[in-house]
């Protein structure tokens, strides 16, 4: 068996998930092309301006299917923003894994990914990504809202939550936020046989080998991105964290929070982020 380890080129001036919607078609996507390509996944984490997944299958298959799920998804983009979007040119790396540590080490890294931008998140809560599917003791999550099976019924209902025609088979479970249960289409039982054991499993996930494995890879996080991008990241910010749509609502406090985060997601310097913020970079540097 082959494995990869599969990014997309982080944007520099974009995103590819502006809000919850992108993020839940862009996971359904996901789904959809794994259905229609049968390639197996063994992890993945969707971040706002890249991808991560581990793949077991041949390389043209997965070039196939990252064109097929770019392709889909930019038409999304296209319908919702009324602007033709194109994600033909975001280049797509394909890392050959060759050793069963460096598996074990790959799959840790993209479950890690959010925990790696600094979004003071736990790894298993982040909605994005695989990171709940595995060592549990049925497999299943507790939000799952409908199961569809194969009737002329929950086809057309497919059809519908998908956005899609493509043939999906066999049943899918749905959470209650109309997002396909990763255990629909991510091979846990494969990728728990590659760590054997919880305890494996939790040693490589505490482990940090996140610039090491960047490296490799060749993924480059040191990218500047304009203030109209990273504005629109800290609109979002203020509504997830704080439930407010305005910055100049929140406190000192609170908004010296998102400093490390745009340094880490963005490589935002003192100056645009004092710009953005509102804060004196003498209080900044006291973040970074």
């Amino acid at each position: 068996m082959k494995y990869y380890h599969v990014c997309t080129d982080a944007l520099a001036k974009d995103l590819l998930f502006y809000d919850d919607e992108d993020y839940i078609t862009g996971m359904n996507y996901l789904a959809v092309v794994q259905f229609a390509s049968g390639v197996k996944i063994l992890a993945f984490c969707i971040m706002s301006n890249h991808i991560h997944i581990v793949m077991c299958a041949e390389e043209n298959e997965i070039r196939k299917f990252m064109t097929s799920f770019k392709r889909r998804y930019a038409m999304w983009l296209t319908r919702k923003y009324n602007e033709r979007k194109s994600l033909r040119n975001i280049r797509v790396k394909i890392k050959n894994i060759d050793t069963p540590t460096y598996l074990k080490q790959v799959i840790a890294y993209v479950l890690r990914n959010p925990v790696a931008a600094r979004m003071n998140i736990n790894p298993y809560k982040y909605r994005w990504s695989s990171a709940n599917c595995y060592f549990v003791s049925d497999n299943s999550s507790t939000d799952v809202e409908e199961s569809y099976g194969g009737t002329a019924t929950s086809i057309r209902k497919k059809r519908v939550v998908f956005k899609s025609h493509t043939k999906i088979q066999g049943s899918v479970r749905l959470r209650t936020s109309k997002i396909v249960d990763p255990n629909s289409f991510v091979d846990a039982v494969h990728t728990e046989s590659v760590f054997k054991t919880l305890k494996a499993f939790m040693y490589f996930m505490s482990k940090d080998n996140d610039t090491e494995l960047e490296y490799q890879v060749g993924l480059c996080r040191k990218i500047a991105f304009c203030d109209n991008t990273v504005l629109k990241s800290i609109t979002l910010m203020c509504e997830e964290k704080f439930g407010e749509k305005d910055l100049h609502a929140l406190s000192i406090q609170e908004r010296c929070s998102m400093i490390p985060l745009l340094r880490r997601n963005f490589n935002s310097s003192e100056k645009q982020i004092a710009r953005l913020l509102g804060i004196d970079t003498d209080i900044i540097k006291q973040f970074l």
